[in-house]
């Protein structure tokens, strides 16, 4: 056979083998789009020996993958959301959704839609699940595991709590808890406590290594604003109070330091301290921020206005005004003008904790303008070092009451 004849049976050959394929192909059709995957943002473990990583798909069959990033190991968590990793590396929890159709079935049932948490050892690849998990984090370095449940019913802000000791498996578990912080470095965790009518209300310690609780304090209150300082013991509060005499909430700041060996408080009421104007509030919605250092808090402090008068009150004073002579002035028509006036623009003061007085007029950054807006105000932490970039005296200055 001649070459150009081998040639053109190998082309017809090919030709052949490709109608063949191309027949064997079969379209895409609608139910295939479902299966379409969106990668999303992975997670990686802080050894780097894992990541967690969700997949997104058109039938919103969406999955959670946790792939070994040193060999070929994967765990596929259908409907798996939220992936946390303990500090060691040796647990990744994971929050566990529903299907649409599980979601129609529990609300056809008169059923909560209420998520369950995944745990996996990545050590040994021991997989769990507990029922009925909102959120949870690891503490003490990757040796403990905080849990919060659900709330008893939908319009209730405060749930159950558990604390498990991953290496033995045992849990603690504390009630009516708004909220809850581990500390960053090492095995304290606070929560704050509201319970029914505010009864046994307060902040309290958990020591998950030794396992002791201490309550740091306690009142018929709510609290708000539980923050640590980075990588110390030292925690802030706020405790909520009301005046006969004002409109809405102001509150009490708290602060403790070297929570592991004292828990003597320190407090700063705007109702007795000298620094903060009797018609500024400090106000919850604002986050409490510590200096680096610890020797400063800064809080949001707000206009406290005035309580509005009873209807009774207010009918007594248009009589007697009424009654006065009619001997007003043109300055005395005008009461009121101000009210016509621009909002005071907000301000944040740039203090040092060296600084004499708790509101510096020294330096200020314009927020905005507004009736709603805020500032951000500090207070000193006695016994705390100054900052070595001062240029201010190291007097004492008023804050904080209390001794460390």
């Amino acid at each position: 056979m001649s070459g150009s004849s081998r040639i053109s049976l190998v082309l017809l050959a090919l030709l052949v083998g490709a109608s063949s394929l191309e027949a064997q192909r079969s379209p895409v059709t609608p139910d295939d789009y479902g299966q379409w995957e969106t990668l999303g943002t992975g997670t990686l473990s802080p050894d780097g020996k894992w990541l967690a990583a969700p997949v997104d798909r058109v039938n919103e069959e969406d999955e959670l993958r946790i792939h070994s990033t040193e060999r070929d190991s994967v765990v596929v968590v259908p409907f798996g959301t939220g992936p946390v990793f303990s500090d060691d590396g040796g647990w990744v929890a994971y929050g566990i959704g529903k299907s649409d159709e599980q979601r129609d079935a529990a609300e056809g049932e008169g059923e909560a839609d209420r998520s369950d948490m995944g745990l996996v050892n990545l050590v040994t690849g021991e997989q769990f699940t507990l029922e009925e998990v909102a959120s949870y984090a690891f503490g003490g370095g990757g040796d403990y595991l905080l849990m919060r449940r659900y709330p008893a019913t939908d319009d209730a802000s405060a749930a159950p709590i558990l604390v498990r000791d991953l290496s033995i498996w045992t849990d603690v578990s504390f009630g009516s808890v708004a909220s809850s912080l581990w500390q960053d470095e090492g095995t304290l965790l606070a929560f704050i406590v509201h319970a029914d009518e505010e009864v046994g209300n307060g902040v309290q310690v958990y020591d998950a290594r030794s396992g002791t609780l201490r309550a740091l304090d306690g009142a018929a209150a709510r609290y708000a604003q539980l923050t640590w300082r980075e990588d110390t013991d030292d925690l802030a509060v706020l405790r909520a109070f009301t005046s006969d005499a004002r409109a809405d909430t102001s509150h009490v700041l708290l602060a403790w330091r070297g929570l592991e060996n004292d828990r003597r408080a320190l407090s700063l009421n705007p109702l007795e301290s000298n620094d903060i104007p009797d018609d500024r509030r400090i106000v919850s919605y604002r986050d409490l921020v510590w200096s680096e250092d610890g020797s400063a808090l800064f809080f949001g402090v707000k206009d406290w206005d005035a309580a509005e008068e009873d209807a009774s009150d207010a009918d007594e004073d248009l009589d007697n005004e009424d009654s006065k002579d009619d001997t007003a002035t043109d300055s005395d028509s005008g009461e009121g003008a101000e009210d016509d006036e621009p909002a005071a623009e907000a301000e944040v003061e740039i203090w040092n904790s060296a600084d004499l007085r708790v509101l510096p007029n020294r330096s200020e950054t314009r927020l905005g303008t507004g009736s709603g807006t805020t500032s951000v105000y500090g207070t000193s932490i006695p016994g705390a070092r100054s900052s070595s970039r001062t240029r201010h005296s190291t007097k004492p200055r008023s804050g904080l009451e209390g001794a460390w």
